[in-house]
């Protein structure tokens, strides 16, 4: 059976006086371990965060980067000071970003390939990318057989026109002396349309001539010689091979594929130049 102890008892006054006694003990003996924990705790602290080493030395980096961590303190660099800057605090929107990869390209309908048409060696360039071109502007000059031999053919041209306008000049002069001399009844009928007959062939001559005059020049218009320069052409009868690629829009050189010297086919698939 339990052991009972009536509260009047000595024996029961002993007995809490004891117990008193040890709870007291108990509590004396926690804060002393409490104590000793906090010295521990600070000695590992100042080990930790001291500068110097034993030997006078200065600490590990990581060290002091973990300690100014740990103290949650930073010092700024002096380069870091001269970027600061202070601005009052204000509403702004953010604009959400996404990265991705991408090609910056030209509008294909806005875009023009230039195309050598004549075959030949480039020798000038007057645009380099980047620039900005109007209508008409020369692009590069490059020196073409296919010139040199329209320059030719409109030289013989010009040559056969005076030859005809030559021969019409001196048809008109037999047919009006010939007409004298019939009025005059010194030569027959005959002879008067023998001279009419040689005019009417030297004017048709004039008018053939003519219209392959203008059939070569046109040829030279195509290939970009301008009427001033043809006429100066047309007096002079010097050659010149260069022939001018001019710029068919206005726009900007986005590419530019030759350089001076490099020759060229007339219809390449590759465009010397392209206009946006």
């Amino acid at each position: 059976m339990p052991w009972c102890v009536n509260p009047g008892d000595k024996v029961a006054e002993d007995l809490r006086g004891s117990e008193l006694i040890a709870y007291r003990l108990s509590r004396r003996m926690q804060g002393a371990a409490i104590a000793v924990l906090l010295v521990i705790a600070a000695g590992a602290g100042f080990l930790v965060l001291r500068p110097n080493n034993a030997n006078g030395l200065k600490g590990d980096p990581e060290i002091s980067s973990q300690a100014k961590r740990g103290n949650r303190l930073y010092h700024p660099t002096a380069a870091e000071w001269a970027t600061l800057t202070v601005e009052p605090v204000v509403n702004r929107v953010f604009r959400s970003e996404h990265v991705t990869e991408g090609k910056i390209s030209i509008d294909e309908d806005r875009s023009t390939p230039i195309f050598s048409p004549y075959a030949g060696r480039v020798v000038r360039l007057f645009a380099k990318p980047g620039d900005v071109v109007q209508v008409g502007q020369p692009l590069f000059m490059v020196e073409a057989a296919d010139m040199v031999q329209a320059q030719n053919d409109f030289i013989a041209a010009s040559t056969a026109l005076n030859k005809a306008r030559s021969a019409l000049n001196l048809a008109q002069i037999i047919d009006k002396r010939q007409r004298d001399l019939y009025e005059g009844k010194a030569v027959p009928l005959k002879e008067v349309q023998n001279a009419r007959a040689a005019l009417d062939a030297a004017e048709n001559d004039v008018r053939s001539c003519e219209v392959a005059l203008e059939a070569t020049r046109n040829r030279l218009r195509i290939f970009g010689k301008a009427d001033r320069e043809i006429d100066a052409f047309q007096e002079k009868g010097q050659i010149d091979p260069g022939t001018l690629i001019h710029a068919p829009i206005a726009g900007t050189i986005v590419q530019r594929k030759i350089g001076p010297g490099q020759y060229v086919n007339s219809g390449s698939s590759d465009p010397v130049f392209v206009i946006g």
